[in-house]
């Protein structure tokens, strides 16, 4: 089923089980350059399409379709990052408005997975982000999530992070990212961890047979993330990619053009690497790392 709005059409698969139940959303593709979260939502798709679960499956498996044209995060369209909209505007520009053509799916879900990953200049390691939200079913439902959703790390932020997670709980919608999958690359890994982490949510949701493995370990929950960014445009030379960060430790420096070294970013606090920039070029005010704690 295709979804036709103003210059955009986007590709959206509505698969209805064999029995009632609950309705998952799966989104991939908010940032264009994510390839290993949109691989995994067409997988999804060819695995599902014989019907054979309860409720309801709605995938969209690339929303951004002008950024992933352009092999970019954002919206060249309009500039904007359609991941960070919500709700959108049916006169807006073309990330408002793709989003508010996306809103009559989302209000039907229960459960809203978005998958993304590192963009194809960023590095980082499978996690996945949980959001407090001030709502007592929603803030249950992610305690649960906790214990079933395997991962090496879980972000876990509170309800002044970000408005978004927080309008979708009065609503009764849970959101939650996963990450996996970084440098412009289609890894198996990082796909088959993606349709992992649906599998165990179809299975908490009751749409499919078994139930997921409750983590024996202790996972790694950060709630907190400090960002570190470029004071100059310049040549960035990251020192670490990856791993346990030391508070002053060193992440990087900016040179400039002639080899000058401009900016020297260390930490100012002790945390996990979450992830990156990989590429050269930096520009002014630019997002270089950031660290989770």
């Amino acid at each position: 089923m295709d979804l036709r709005g103003n210059y955009i059409k986007i590709p959206i698969c509505e698969l209805i089980g064999k029995d009632e139940g609950k309705t998952l959303l799966i989104t991939a593709g908010f940032d264009g350059d994510e390839y290993a979260g949109i691989e995994a939502a067409f997988q999804i798709i060819n695995k599902y399409r014989k019907r054979n679960f309860s409720g309801k499956l709605v995938v969209i498996p690339i929303v951004n379709i002008p950024g992933f044209e352009a092999g970019a995060s954002l919206n060249p369209q309009d500039q904007k990052y359609p991941k960070n909209i919500y709700p959108g505007k049916h006169d807006g520009t073309s990330s408002e408005r793709m989003v508010y053509a996306l809103e009559k799916y989302v209000d039907k879900c229960h459960v809203w997975l978005d998958l993304h990953g590192g963009a194809h200049n960023e590095y980082l390691n499978p996690y996945f982000y949980l959001f407090e939200t001030s709502n007592i079913k929603s803030d249950i439902f992610n305690e649960k999530v906790k214990n079933f959703l395997k991962s090496p790390k879980i972000i876990h932020l509170g309800p002044s992070f970000w408005s978004k997670p927080v309008k979708l709980a009065e609503k009764g919608i849970n959101y939650i990212i996963t990450e996996a999958g970084c440098m412009g690359e289609r890894k198996k890994i990082d796909i088959n961890c993606h349709l992992d982490w649906i599998t165990s949510m179809m299975q908490i949701l009751g749409m499919i047979g078994g139930k997921p493995k409750e983590n024996k370990k202790n996972i790694k929950i950060f709630h907190n993330i400090k960002r570190f960014k470029s004071k100059k445009k310049g040549i960035w030379y990251p020192e670490i990619i990856g791993g346990k960060v030391r508070k002053g430790q060193k992440l990087g420096e900016i040179r400039d053009l002639m080899g000058k070294t401009v900016q020297n970013i260390k930490s100012s606090v002790k945390g996990e690497y979450l992830f990156g920039k990989t590429s050269m070029f930096c520009s002014e005010n630019e997002e270089l790392v950031q660290i989770c704690f």
